[in-house]
């Protein structure tokens, strides 16, 4: 057992050169039988010290690391962790351990190599953040920069099932910009394009830093609000209806009058599914368009009790008597 040692930490004396991974051999009992001058710069410990004092290794690993690091070797075969070098900073290491046991499974020893990975962590950061940018990319509208639909129905599923689960409410309106083809027919696609924008900002300012709004497609947005009753809802989007309406769009020195109509609902706990949530915005945004825009509709919260075709017709009714009446005065 000894000769086949020496012969092992000869040959590892000759691999542990300046310029190499640092490896090493450590006891059963903690004690370091070989380690790699090197070690100084991945660990910040002179390899004397570490001989003196094993428990010299951990000086400056990261604490989110040092239990792992300090596990018996037995129990972890691959590690990556941080150390806060006092003379460079940040560095991540990667490490292989190899227990060499006796015939009866005691350990014996450990054999390991430790070496430095902070480039590739960089490099695979900066790749994740390009990652990041192009997922998020292709979830965002170009124009508005809210999410487009798809990222939007994923923001969608996220909080009905944080509502689910927190018990929650969740409400959904949907926004649709009035006389917008118009304003696209009389002064062009560009005119229409800043009309959207200012729209949005007006939005943004008005809404709460929990709302998320995102283009449903054309001059549709819906607007997301979070732990928001019907009521309160009704209230936060008659107040973005008003924002917009008092902030003309300047385009190309012309002054563009905005306004919105806003279709409110509820995603009830008994839904079917989320359509139905937005199927029941819809409803009551035409509800809101019926009555000559500029307006906000909302529709009850629960599906039993809040028929979306049932607020078409009611509002249908509403609008015919008020005709009727202004013919027969």
């Amino acid at each position: 057992d000894g000769a086949p040692s020496v012969r092992i930490a000869q040959h590892l004396r000759q691999l542990t050169a300046p310029g190499s991974e640092v490896l090493w051999i450590r006891e059963a009992d903690g004690s370091f039988a070989v380690v790699g001058e090197r070690v100084v710069e991945l660990l910040g410990v002179e390899a004397a010290d570490l001989r003196r004092d094993p428990s010299a290794w951990l000086r400056h690993v990261g604490q989110p690391f040092r239990s792992r690091v300090a596990a018996e070797v037995e129990h972890e075969r691959s590690i990556v962790y941080r150390v806060d070098h006092p003379r460079r900073g940040a560095v991540w290491l990667e490490e292989h351990r190899v227990p060499v046991r006796d015939e009866f499974g005691n350990l014996v020893r450990t054999v390991g190599a430790t070496h430095d990975i902070s480039e590739r962590r960089v490099r695979e950061r900066a790749l994740q953040q390009v990652v990041e940018r192009v997922e998020l990319a292709a979830l965002r509208d170009p124009l508005t920069d809210t999410w487009n639909r798809d990222g939007l129905w994923l923001q969608l599923q996220r909080e009905r099932q944080r509502a689910e689960r927190s018990g929650e409410p969740l409400a959904v309106a949907l926004i649709d910009c009035d006389r917008f083809k118009a304003i696209n027919e009389l002064f062009g696609h560009d005119a229409g394009d800043a009309l959207l924008v200012h729209v949005v900002a007006q939005l943004q300012r008005s809404a709460r830093p929990t709302d998320l709004l995102g283009r449903v497609g054309g001059d549709e947005f819906a607007l997301l609000m979070p732990n928001t009753r019907l009521g309160e809802a009704r209230i936060a989007a008659d107040r973005l209806r008003r924002a917009v309406a008092s902030a003309p769009c300047r385009w190309r020195q012309r002054s563009l009058d905005a306004s919105i109509s806003i279709g409110v609902a509820v995603v009830p706990a008994d839904a079917p599914d989320l359509g139905f949530a937005l199927r029941s915005a819809d409803a009551a945004l035409r509800a809101a368009k019926l009555t000559g825009r500029d307006a906000v509709r909302a529709i009850g919260g629960e599906r039993s009790s809040s028929d979306p075709q049932e607020l078409l017709r009611s509002e249908r009714q509403r609008v015919f008597a008020r005709a009727v009446g202004a013919l027969s005065g």
